[in-house]
């Protein structure tokens, strides 16, 4: 996979894990166009209950990517949130 994403600049990937990033959608239709075309071009294949196509925010490995930034996953932080402030709320 990676000599297949060779030159695209808007392309990240991590073993099987692939995100195509865009400033707006005209250039993320252009980004994805230039994605796919290898992609069909050596027959793989994406899993379709991976993937998401034309969003604004997408969890990648563990961190939430949006426009304003990358962050860390919400539902990864929220048993830190939900820790007991005090001994006595604790279980």
């Amino acid at each position: 996979m990676p000599r297949v994403c060779d030159g695209l600049e808007r392309v990240r990937l991590y073993i099987d894990d692939v995100i195509v990033f865009s400033r707006d959608g005209a250039e993320h239709v252009r980004d994805l166009e230039r994605f796919f075309e290898p992609m069909v071009k050596f027959n793989l294949k994406l899993a379709p209950n991976k993937t998401n196509l034309g969003v604004k925010v997408v969890t990648f490995l563990g961190h939430q990517v949006r426009a304003e930034g990358i962050g860390p996953d919400p539902e990864k932080v929220r048993p830190l949130r939900e820790v007991p402030k005090n001994k006595k709320n604790a279980h």
